[in-house]
This record gives C-alpha cells, sequence and structure tokens, in this order.
C-alpha cells in the first residue's frame, strides 16, 4: 500500500510540473504578445499578456489582443502604435484568413507608423489558433497602403523580426520584388517598405519575401513554396542564393525562366547586388526545367517585366 501511495505522490508531483513548464500558459491562460512601438517609434517591442481564452471564439481573442495593443502600459517605454483616429470595427476568420476591417484615417499614417502598425497586427493575430493570415479591409474592400501594396493575405513570416533582440538599430527600405502575372507570361513589379535589422542581410530579405509570395491578387508566386533557401550570400558583387532541390521538381504555373529572373531582376534592385548565381543543394551543375543551366552568372533582364 505504502508502495501505491508513493507512486501516485510521483504521478501527481509529475503533473503539476508539466503543468508549469506548458508553453504559453501561465495560472490557466494563455500567454500572447502585443507589440508596441519603441521610445524612438522606428521598431516594435513586445509586451506579454495573459488572456483566459478558454472560452473564446478566436474572433473574440483577435478582437482582445487588438484591444490590448490600445492600452498604454505604466512604467514602460512601449508607445501604442496606432493613431487614435484609426480603429478596428471587426474580426472575422474563414480558410485560416484574419479578416480586419478598419474605420478611420488609415491613409493617414506616415510610412514607418503604418508598416509598424501592420506588421504588429499581423504578429499578433497569427498567434492564434487557425489563424495563418491577415487582410486589412475599409469598407469591406481591401486596403492599399500609400506605398501601393495591397494589403492581403499577410503572413507574420514577411516581416523582418525588428524587435531588436539580434542588436543593431532598424533601417526602413523600399525594395522591388517581381512575381508573375496572372497567366504567369511575364513579370510584375511589386514594391513595399520593409524594416530590417542593420545586422541582416537585405539580399535573404529579398529571397525570404520572394520565397513568402505576393499580397496582391493580381499576382501569383513564381516559385512554389515547397522551396526553401539554405542560404544567402554576397561576394565581390555576385550573390549566391542557395535552394532546396525542390527548386527543380516542383513548378509554379509560370512560363519558362520567369523563376529564375523573379530572383535575379529583385536582387539587382538592390543597387548592391551586380549578378546572381543559383545554387542547388550547394550545386551549380543542375539545369533549370531541363533546358537553363545554373553553372553562370545571371544579370538582370527587364524584358520580361511588364511596362
Amino acid at each position: 500500500m505504502r508502495h501505491c501511495r508513493h507512486k501516485t505522490r510521483l504521478l501527481v508531483a509529475l503533473l503539476l510540473a508539466l503543468t508549469l513548464i506548458l508553453p504559453g500558459c501561465r495560472n490557466g491562460k494563455t500567454e500572447y504578445s502585443v507589440y508596441y512601438a519603441d521610445s524612438t517609434e522606428s521598431q516594435l517591442i513586445p509586451y506579454t499578456v495573459a488572456i483566459d481564452d478558454s472560452a473564446m471564439t478566436p474572433e473574440e481573442i483577435m478582437m482582445r489582443l487588438l484591444e490590448e495593443m490600445s492600452l498604454p502600459r505604466k512604467g514602460s517605454k512601449a508607445v501604442v502604435i496606432k493613431p487614435t483616429d484609426v480603429m478596428e470595427t471587426s474580426v472575422t476568420l474563414s480558410d485560416k484568413v484574419a479578416t480586419v476591417e478598419l474605420d478611420g484615417n488609415y491613409a493617414g499614417m506616415n510610412t514607418v507608423t503604418e508598416l509598424l502598425y501592420r506588421s504588429a497586427v499581423v504578429k499578433e493575430l497569427t498567434q492564434v489558433y487557425g489563424v495563418e493570415r491577415v487582410t486589412f479591409t475599409h469598407g469591406g474592400d481591401v486596403i492599399t497602403n500609400n506605398s501601393g501594396e495591397v494589403l492581403e493575405n499577410m503572413q507574420a513570416s514577411a516581416y523582418v523580426d525588428d524587435s531588436g533582440d539580434k542588436g543593431g538599430s532598424v533601417e526602413w527600405r523600399d525594395i522591388n520584388l517581381y512575381f508573375a502575372n496572372k497567366d504567369g507570361t511575364m513579370l510584375v513589379r511589386s514594391t513595399m517598405t520593409v524594416a530590417y535589422n542593420k545586422n541582416m542581410s537585405l539580399e535573404k530579405i529579398v529571397v525570404s519575401k520572394l520565397l513568402a509570395g505576393p499580397t496582391e491578387s493580381r499576382m501569383q508566386a513564381t516559385i512554389p513554396d515547397t522551396v526553401s533557401a539554405l542560404s544567402v550570400s554576397m561576394r565581390d558583387g555576385i550573390c549566391y542564393v542557395n535552394l532546396s532541390e525542390s527548386f527543380l521538381t516542383d513548378y509554379a504555373n509560370v512560363s519558362g525562366d520567369l523563376p529564375i529572373y523573379s530572383i535575379v531582376d529583385s536582387l539587382c534592385d538592390l543597387g548592391t547586388v551586380k549578378g546572381v548565381r543559383i545554387l542547388i543543394n550547394g550545386s551549380t551543375s543542375s539545369i533549370f526545367r531541363e533546358s537553363i543551366p545554373l553553372d553562370s552568372t545571371f544579370t538582370a533582364d527587364y524584358s520580361k517585366v511588364e511596362p
């Protein structure tokens, strides 16, 4: 009997320990990050809130997070990002896409504030189970910001982690990304403003955003979502992009060499890249689509871009 009581105590202790170390949970509540700007209003800083979401729908959780990010935090350097003349009137969830309906003067935000706010909301809402992308609407129509970017189906992975934990300050930069048009016959340029840490490679950011795909409905991805970037490096003005083997085996529904020049033109538009070498699992001897050798340096070719 004493042996059984001892085993019971051990089991209870183990269950208690597991309860205490479960990630994202505290005292029966779920921990979420809500985002603010730092004192210079140039980068995001996270603030942890604990929410009892056991009886809440995903939409209710998301609205709660949006409300939390509008609350000032006493004794903190965190600055509320959203202007007082902008408000979220509703959040709906369908097919893993959260749609945030906005009211007020969204277009009146300056570039930095708009990007900080948008990235904060996307990062917050995609923490909620079942949410993978975020779309912003006004009057039921998808919003286009001042940079011409359509704020639709946005993923957290499309944003650089600018919360300052990597050291170094954050810079803001317009980049050009080349995706395919709807019928996959030409490239289309998309310009967006990104925040990036000075200690990070801007070339890596460009490649990661190409792999994430376009946010505008008039475009389609040139690279399948099965492809991953194994490494991106620069040497003597040449950018070396090392991709997984699925770049050769899985095809996007686009013509010929558009996937290659989607990468090349996007990188060359940075101004620091003179040419691009594409490697597959570290090898330069591969042939793309059975007709395009990857053993040479590619340079920009804008003849494939829609005027």
